[in-house]
């Protein structure tokens, strides 16, 4: 198609996909010329939303299922602000700046988008910074379109897409949830949401890889789900073969988890040992490390050496250190 206008600016110019659609239309009617999608693709710069300051050059479509192609559409259900709405940006944020890095690496598969900061942020309503990465809207109008998801908190669901795969397809969106909406507790993998169908479909997954998961449970407006200790050996190993987790405390507590089903403690010594770990105040999950029990038992232990008036707890939780205690000897 000739070029009737000169480009006194410079900058790139854009051409709105409704217009290439209607220029294609009309062109099929034409003896003369002809002009179509496979043509205009081979020319394709770099895309855009409306006036976005997000470009995305050698742009690669069609998208294609793969790991990373789950991971960021669970991302953006969980912890994303991605609403397909005029004057919206679309950004991921989590208090993990890896866990950001980690989405904004993964959006190559979209193609070459130069320019996305990771910015740091604080809320009145959390005690931890926030890292936040805006990216092209274009992005979530093609994720929205593809596969017929709604970013909304309260209507997202998994696509219907995601239910069929790989295995590794399948781990990839348990282990994003993990990274934004879960936490483990000894060997229990646990999950939140303020979507009761959201956890369903969560739960309808974990049942495809074979893990056994305890009943959903609702608490003040949120719904609980837990993956079985049962399963957390298999667990361990599919997440493995994806590699680590971005959050390394997230990591941490993975591998205590298999450390504490692989070790076969002296419990008639433990209350021993617990008392010589506590040479300074230690978290339950800091003496967890060091003796490979689970935290229950430690506290159990702990509760018991404190009706002796040998130990004692502070009186608040730990922040940061997934709310546990702390102990110390009298």
């Amino acid at each position: 198609m000739e070029k009737r206008q000169i480009n006194y600016t410079n900058f790139d110019q854009y051409c709105p996909v409704w217009a290439i659609k209607e220029i294609i239309k009309y062109s099929e009617y034409s003896s003369e010329w002809k002009y179509n999608i496979d043509e205009v693709q081979k020319h394709i710069k770099s895309i855009r939303c409306r006036a976005g300051n997000y470009k995305i050059y050698n742009i690669k479509l069609p998208i294609e299922d793969s790991i990373e192609l789950r991971e960021l559409v669970i991302h953006l259900i969980c912890d994303g602000s991605t609403l397909n709405e005029k004057h919206r940006t679309s950004k991921y944020a989590s208090t993990s700046p890896e866990a950001v890095n980690e989405f904004k690496q993964k959006l190559s598969i979209f193609g070459n988008i130069p320019n996305l900061i990771i910015r740091e942020e604080t809320y009145t309503n959390h005690y931890l910074k926030c890292y936040v990465l805006n990216f092209s809207k274009a992005i979530t109008k093609i994720l929205s379109k593809r596969f017929n998801v709604d970013f909304r908190g309260t209507k997202a669901r998994i696509p219907q897409e995601f239910f069929q795969g790989e295995r590794k397809h399948l781990v990839a969106i348990v282990r994003t949830f993990l990274i934004d909406e879960g936490c483990i507790r000894d060997r229990t993998i646990n999950f939140c949401s303020g979507s009761k169908e959201l956890i369903e479909d969560l739960r309808q997954i974990c049942f495809l890889l074979d893990y056994k998961c305890q009943t959903i449970r609702k608490s003040e407006g949120t719904y609980y789900l837990n993956i079985s200790p049962d399963s957390f050996t298999k667990f361990y190993e599919d997440l493995t073969l994806l590699g680590k987790l971005p959050i390394s405390e997230k990591q941490e507590r993975l591998e205590l988890g298999i450390k504490i089903i692989n070790n076969f403690p002296d419990f008639y010594r433990l209350d021993e040992q617990i008392l010589s770990a506590l040479k300074e105040s230690m978290t339950t999950f800091e003496i967890s490390k060091i003796l490979l029990v689970n935290g229950k038992t430690i506290n159990e232990r702990s509760n018991k050496l404190q009706k002796q008036h040998i130990v004692q707890r502070n009186a608040n939780r730990n922040l940061g250190k997934g709310g546990s205690f702390s102990w110390k000897i009298l």
